[in-house]
């Protein structure tokens, strides 16, 4: 298409103003391949380029570019570092569609198996590159990523939606028409630029002139009536400014809610990954105590058989000593029986030696 017949495309070259201004899908691919974090300082700055460049309508469009959400922005990383594997995946995608309404059993199974496969090898891959990069990825942010794999494999239009590769967000399990296309407007905004607008139809020119065109002065000094047709024409254009610039502050409003509600996510994300590892520290601490714990139960039983033994030992001991105690006695007894025996045959041998 020619570039003057549509306002809306530009390519790297002079703007209005002299300035150089991107083309929009040019801003947009390149936005798109940008992680989260830093896609809304840059989508701002091109905007101000293009507005210094005299390029306000182009300004707009990129201004309503959306921020990508994580897992969002994994399946656009994905489509630039590993273009093969995503189309290897979407022709699968295909294939198994084809089976489906064959109603090939075997063969549907089977593709649904290399699909999980690949979307898992898909899945280590974006990670891969997203971690080289120096960005960590949560797992909703890979769950999402696998979702939106699968669900690309379900319709050409979803397959479409994702080969582009600037989606702002996961496309959902159950894709439908309805919700590719809102989806894909989501995604890139390409398909909101303005309507061609009907030209206005030039004025006609007078059934007899008394001067050729080159001589008449006075008409190209004075601006031609307006006629019907352009007074509809503008009448149309400002109430689609109108729309627009509702628009604009709708959008608007809603991205910075849902720039809010990203940030809540990754800070929850955070917070899992800080309480994961926390949980983590205490398990081990628990297993270690549990360990201990395990010790200490057979040290006190042991402690205990011990104890039980030396008890029993000891009322052994006990009994011995009774007995040796009431032996002693019976030994003290027998003993002083017999002194008593001795003290008397003394006593009877010294009456009778006295006697005599």
């Amino acid at each position: 298409m020619d570039p003057a017949a549509n306002p809306w495309q530009h390519d790297v070259r002079g703007g209005r103003s002299g300035a150089l201004v991107e083309d929009f899908d040019a801003v947009a691919e390149r936005l798109y391949g940008l992680p989260p974090d830093r896609f809304t300082a840059a989508r701002n700055a091109a905007t101000e380029q293009a507005r210094h460049g005299g390029e306000r309508a182009l300004a707009d469009r990129i201004r309503r570019l959306r921020r990508p959400t994580q897992g969002a922005w994994l399946v656009n990383l994905l489509t630039r570092t590993d273009p093969a594997g995503v189309r290897r995946l979407l022709d699968l995608g295909c294939a198994l569609r084809e089976a489906q309404e064959r109603l090939e059993g075997e063969r549907m199974r089977e593709l649904t198996a290399q699909r999980h496969r690949l979307a898992g090898q898909l899945v280590d891959a974006a990670r891969t590159a997203a971690t080289a990069r120096g960005h960590r990825i949560g797992q909703s942010a890979l769950a999402e990523l696998e979702q939106t794999l699968l669900a690309a494999t379900g319709s050409q239009t979803a397959a479409s939606v994702l080969a582009a590769g600037r989606l702002t967000e996961a496309l959902p399990p159950a894709t439908t028409t309805d919700t590719l296309a809102t989806l894909a407007t989501l995604a890139t905004l390409a398909t909101l630029a303005l309507p061609n607008r009907p030209a206005a139809p030039a004025a006609p020119a007078p059934a007899h002139s008394a001067h050729p065109p080159s001589l008449r002065t006075d008409d190209r000094a004075r601006p031609a009536p307006p006629t019907r047709a352009s007074e509809q024409t503008d009448l149309a254009d400002r109430r689609w400014a109108e729309r627009l610039n509702q628009a604009s502050d709708v959008d608007a409003r809603a991205e910075r809610d849902l720039d809010l509600a990203r940030q809540t996510v990754q800070r929850l994300d955070r917070e899992l990954e800080r309480l994961a590892a926390v949980r983590e520290k205490a398990t081990s601490r628990a297993e270690r105590a549990a360990s201990r714990l395990r010790q200490a139960q057979a040290e006190a039983e042991q402690a205990v058989r011990e104890r039980d033994d030396a008890e029993r030992a000891y009322v052994r001991k006990q009994g011995e000593w009774e007995d040796a105690r009431r032996a002693v006695k019976k030994a003290e007894w027998a003993a002083e029986a017999a002194r008593r025996q001795v003290e008397e045959l003394a006593a009877k041998a010294a009456r009778r030696n006295g006697g005599r």
